[in-house]
């Protein structure tokens, strides 16, 4: 279940029919509209960007998550988790505050959503622990369309990031696990407009300090995007998990 500030959100709407999507739709609404994930977004969005360079004298051991990936990490062994290069694209951070254990993803696409959450869960320990959650990444980039079937017209959003937020909001939902929802940096909490007026993300990527669970804005250089290939398919005990998004 999510929670904000303690409180489930839209209680009323967890017996809603998944199918429709109205669940996914009621909570994102609820979500972007909340006063303090709000105030949240707009201090994220406001905070300093940190570029990650690697091969620099007492540089933190850090892990890069590509698109469609995970990992999951012990606090003991790497410093920082994160991600970039999310346009569309969702990232997702799911932390144990009992142990430090942080899980971070690149979600690209709904179906991969509730296979996803389930590997991130799977080292974070305690299923009776507080786990902290913060959604970033993905803007504003759905068009209203109306449709009619049945003989009714209907509403449509299309895009990429809507209905990717609207289905991870859901799952985590209907999980009887408790997540306490912090960030919620995404859709139109994280849109801007050029000078032409075209809609885009104003943050792409982020980094958690494990030892304290901080996100903060980021950008990895290419060098940095570690570890390297044949590490990433493989689990390490010393690390935690590291996979492909199934």
């Amino acid at each position: 279940m999510l929670l904000v500030d303690g409180e489930p959100v839209l209680s009323s709407a967890a017996g809603a029919t998944s199918r429709t999507g109205a669940t996914g739709m009621e909570l994102v609404a609820a979500l972007a509209g909340h006063p303090g994930l709000r105030d949240a977004a707009d201090r994220i969005k406001a905070a300093p960007e940190t570029r990650i360079s690697a091969g620099q004298e007492g540089a933190p051991r850090h892990v890069y998550v590509f698109q469609r990936e995970y990992a999951t990490v012990d606090p003991a062994r790497v410093e920082l988790v994160g991600t970039d290069e999310a346009t569309t694209c969702i990232g997702v951070v799911i932390r144990n505050n009992r142990t430090g254990m942080t899980s971070v993803s690149h979600m690209d696409f709904p179906k991969i959503v509730e296979g996803g959450l389930r590997q991130m869960l799977e080292l974070l320990g305690d299923d009776n622990a507080p786990f902290d959650v913060h959604l970033i990444g993905g803007f504003s980039d759905a068009s209203t369309k109306v449709v009619r079937s049945s003989g009714k017209k209907h509403v449509k959003q299309e895009g990429y990031s809507y209905p990717l937020c609207c289905k991870i909001v859901e799952v985590l939902h209907k999980s009887q696990q408790q997540f306490h929802l912090r960030t919620f940096c995404v859709l139109e909490n994280n849109t801007a407009t050029d000078s032409l007026g075209n809609a885009l993300p104003v943050i792409g990527g982020f980094v958690v300090q494990t030892s304290s669970g901080v996100v903060t804005p980021a950008s990895f250089d290419m060098n940095s995007r570690c570890p390297d290939e044949v590490v990433r398919r493989i689990r390490d005990a010393r690390l935690g998990r590291y996979s492909i998004l199934t």
